[in-house]
């Protein structure tokens, strides 16, 4: 029979079994992949040319399956129960799954009685190391210490201020606190660190400069040198002596001073003494204030040295005996002895030993016999109970301890959170109370505050200003800074009507509207160190401020000899003077002299100087021809006296000989006796 894709039914007439015996093969349909039947049912068999594999049909999974001929041999050879698994290609074995004791628990592992369970065993401990384990992302460590090659400390516990060294190349140890003041110190290469203190010598390296307490040197002082001050360190040097007066020896850690033997005789204290230190003459008594007696003579023999009745001077006394008391005078000694109390004699009770100057007296009396004990707690509050005691017993405290003896007045066993806070009369057990935003927590033997009102706090500010650290959340600082501006601006507001300020350059009608309280016509603004203040105007010499005045017509004779050495204060005749206060330090004074002059003579030397106070600061000196005729001298010099302390400026005015005139022609008075000015004048 022939099946090219048609339905063919072979239908057997004996039984529902068609049998094909033989030992040849039976010929089934076979074609490619694309010869299979179009419309197929559940059952059909052929052979795949394309493929080169039996299949069939399966209606269920409405698809062409193949037969795997050599994994069914396989699968067919299986003997026993489990869950197949193939161990090699084409093989198959029954396997059964098992766990570990003590760690997985499996049932049913042959699959035979249902799917395979798998669980952790209930006596399961846990991996033993942490390599095993693998990483543990949660959960308290709570097995041995980890050791130092493993990241761990190899530690269990610390004290405070304990610090951690390397003891070994493998292991950590702890190096225990001590006392306040000591330091760390290093051991050295491959040796444990200690605390001690810090040696100078071994442990510092480097000069201590004077800032921090040292001396800023190196050096090893010699004999005798001391540490001086040369006003920018210590320099190490010796004390010198005087030629002829004192004499220095200098010794390792000692300096010795000694009078010279020869040297120069002078005057010292109250009396004259010669080379050698011998007084010649002068008051050779000393009085007691400097360092002697102020006698003249000595006592009588025993006399001591005391202060007088009215406590002005030193005067002998003689020692003379009292009460019980003698007396006796040596060659250089007073004695003093007791002849009173010689003996003490004991009385009932009592026992005395010991000689003169160390008697012990001793009680010899059995004592008495108390016969009743009572106690009372006063105004404490507090009770005794128990009380009197006449034979045995025991005093028992009660009661409550009040305020006024340092107690409470309170029995009651605070809860969390309560505090003692005075009533105004005594103490109540009371708890905070929260206000707004703020929170109280009260806990066992804690108080907890929070704020839950506000949360944040930010700053704001003019343009001007740069902001920073806002807004504050927690805790911090708000900054303002000032923005950079342009140059020559000032912070100012409009010109006219009103608005916010802002940097701008002022215009010189808003500079004329600056003023000084106080100031009048023709006064300008003057910064004094301290203020602007108004200085100058009408009667001070305009804008600057200005002393003077004219000089008197006069006559002397006083000499200023002229040489190459300045004038002193004390030569020639003060002519003007102007004593004034400078507006700061940094005031500069212009002394202007001009004085008309004559002389008796001609050709004498006329000079003029100016002085501040005693100080020479400059002049002038001229000498004329004609003495006879008025001449001219003016005089005009800057000075600087850097203080704002009272200065005076004086003129002093003298010729080399003979009679000079100031605003005169020898009798003649020249422009009415004025033609002479001092003036002074600060900037």
């Amino acid at each position: 029979m022939d099946f090219d894709n048609s339905l063919e039914i072979i239908t057997p007439t004996k039984s529902t079994s068609l049998t094909i015996g033989g030992t040849g093969a039976l010929f089934i349909p076979a074609g490619t992949t694309g010869q299979r039947p179009s419309s197929p049912q559940s059952g059909y068999v052929r052979f795949n040319t394309s493929n080169t594999v039996l299949e069939y049909y399966d209606g269920v999974a409405i698809q062409w399956q193949t037969f795997g001929s050599s994994n069914l041999n396989a699968l067919s050879n299986v003997s026993g129960t489990g869950t197949l698994v193939q161990t090699s290609p084409g093989v198959y074995a029954a396997r059964t799954i098992t766990g570990t004791t003590n760690r997985i628990t499996v049932t049913n592992g042959d699959g035979v009685a249902g799917n395979p369970t798998l669980d952790i065993s209930s006596a399961y401990v846990g991996q033993a190391t942490i390599t095993t384990l693998g990483t543990v992302g949660t959960g308290v460590w709570q097995g041995t210490a980890v050791g130092a090659t493993f990241g761990g400390t190899g530690q269990t516990s610390y004290a405070v201020g304990d610090i951690l060294y390397a003891n070994t190349t493998t292991t950590l140890a702890k190096l225990s606190d001590i006392a306040t003041g000591n330091a760390l110190i290093s051991g050295g290469v491959n040796t444990a660190p200690s605390w001690g203190k810090i040696g100078l010598a071994t442990h510092v390296s480097g000069t201590l400069p004077i800032a921090n307490g040292g001396t800023g040197l190196t050096t090893t002082p010699a004999n005798g040198q001391l540490l001086i001050g040369n006003g920018t360190g210590y320099a190490l040097s010796t004390v010198t002596g005087t030629a002829g007066n004192v004499t220095v020896t200098n010794g390792a850690g000692s300096i010795t001073l000694n009078l010279a033997t020869a040297g120069t005789a002078g005057t010292y204290a109250t009396v004259t003494t010669d080379a050698f230190g011998r007084v010649t003459s002068g008051v050779t008594t000393q009085t007691v204030a400097t360092g002697g007696t102020g006698l003249t003579s000595l006592g009588t023999a025993n006399q001591v040295l005391g202060v007088n009745a009215g406590a002005t001077a030193l005067e002998y006394k003689t020692v003379t005996a009292g009460t019980g008391i003698s007396v006796t005078n040596g060659a250089g000694s007073i004695t003093l002895a007791n002849t009173g109390v010689t003996s003490i004699i004991a009385g009932s009770g009592i026992s005395v030993s010991g000689a003169t100057g160390a008697v012990t007296i001793t009680s010899t009396s059995s004592g008495g016999t108390v016969t009743s004990v009572s106690a009372s707690g006063g105004t404490t509050g507090l009770t005794f109970t128990g009380s009197p005691i006449t034979t045995s017993g025991t005093l028992t405290l009660g009661g409550t301890l009040g305020i006024a003896n340092g107690g409470t007045g309170l029995t009651t066993t605070p809860t969390n959170g309560q505090l003692l806070i005075g009533n105004g009369t005594n103490y109540n057990l009371s708890t905070l109370t929260a206000g707004t935003g703020i929170s109280v927590t009260n806990g066992s033997g804690t108080i907890t505050l929070n704020n839950t009102g506000v949360t944040s706090v930010a700053l704001a500010l003019p343009p001007i200003f740069t902001v920073s650290g806002s807004p504050v959340t927690t805790t911090g600082t708000l900054t303002g800074t000032l923005n950079t501006q342009a140059a020559n601006t000032v912070f100012a507001g409009p010109t006219t009507g009103t608005a916010v300020p802002t940097f701008r350059t002022l215009s010189l009608d808003e500079l004329n509207d600056v003023t000084s309280a106080g100031a009048t016509t023709g006064q300008y603004l003057l910064y004094n160190g301290t203020a602007w203040v108004p200085y100058g105007g009408a009667g001070t010499g305009g804008g600057l401020r200005t002393w003077g005045g004219n000089v008197a017509s006069q006559t002397g004779t006083s000499v200023i000899a002229p040489g190459t050495t300045p004038p002193t204060i004390a030569q020639g005749t003060e002519i003007a003077s102007l004593t004034l206060t400078p507006l700061s330090t940094s005031s500069k004074f212009t002394v202007q002299m001009s004085i008309s002059v004559s002389a008796s003579t001609n050709n004498n030397v006329h000079t003029c100087a100016i002085f501040r106070g005693s100080t020479y600061i400059g002049g002038a000196i001229q000498t004329f021809a004609s003495g006879g005729n008025s001449n001219a001298i003016s005089i005009t010099l800057t000075d600087a006296p850097a203080t704002v302390s009272p200065v005076t400026y004086s003129a002093r005015y003298g010729t080399s000989a003979n009679t000079w005139y100031i605003n005169r022609r020898t009798s003649e008075n020249t422009y009415g006796g004025v033609n002479s000015g001092f003036e002074i004048q600060e900037y």
